[in-house]
């Protein structure tokens, strides 16, 4: 027997939303599944580099000593194990910027050159400002100024806030034109917004060495009370000059 029609609607839109909900419960759960595979891959992935930094951590731990009491210089890798830590640099740079450190601390700068040289190379700014720094020494390196000038220049494009702001001096150093002043300004501005507050105080004073304008004078104020916020003294010492007085 046929159901009345206000019955049979009733019946009909209960099909709808039973439909409905299970259509969302589908499609909640697939998402959610997917988020949980992201995040086991994630996880794998984070394992996987850690026990990949562990080991190398370990092996060279175990090689270094008996192989540095052999060789003519003591403070020089092993070629075994320089060539093992610079296998993992694609995987991580940072690593392979600070080992490169560990050798420079330990004046086994040839080593540590080849270190800098690889974490630069994949892109890891820092690497760039230490290698530019051993151009600017002369140290593993013939000292250049003009090499140094472009490992710097690479360090500030990866975003290191000390490359930035070496990079900004290295433009002021003995000029005071137009365009390098320009240059100055623009990669003292990007380290003092990578969180460098000697970079704000460079900023703060350039802006008061080009010009006394009001309007100039409210961007040093503002570059300096940056730097001062992070913890940077001279850019403190800055806010309590009047906006003419000559800053060194």
């Amino acid at each position: 027997m046929p159901y009345p029609a206000p019955l049979a609607n009733s019946s009909k839109w209960i099909k709808l939303v039973l439909a409905a909900v299970a259509a969302i419960a589908f499609v909640v759960g697939g998402v959610a599944l997917m988020h949980s595979r992201m995040n086991q891959r994630l996880e794998a992935r984070l394992r996987y580099l850690s026990d990949r930094r562990a080991e190398v951590t370990r092996q060279a731990n175990l090689a270094q000593p008996a192989v540095a009491a052999a060789a003519a210089d003591p403070n020089a890798a092993a070629p075994e194990i320089e060539q093992l830590l610079l296998s993992k640099c694609g995987v991580d740079p940072k690593f392979c910027h600070f080992t490169g450190m560990t050798y420079e601390h330990d004046k086994a700068l040839a080593n540590a050159l080849h270190f800098y040289e690889k974490s630069c190379e994949f892109n890891y700014g820092p690497g760039c400002a230490s290698l530019a720094s051993l151009y600017t020494r002369g140290e593993a390196v013939p000292k250049s100024a003009a090499r140094a000038l472009e490992f710097y220049t690479k360090s500030c494009e990866f975003k290191a806030p000390e490359g930035c702001l070496t990079l900004g001096k290295l433009y002021l150093d003995g000029r005071s034109d137009t365009s390098a002043v320009e240059r100055a300004r623009v990669t003292f501005e990007k380290s003092c917004s990578l969180q460098n507050g000697e970079a704000c105080y460079e900023l703060g004073k350039l802006y008061r060495s080009v010009s006394n304008a009001p309007a100039t004078n409210v961007l040093a104020r503002a570059s300096f009370e940056r730097g001062c916020r992070l913890n940077n003294s001279p850019a403190c010492k800055a806010l309590d000059f009047p906006p003419t007085a000559a800053l060194h």
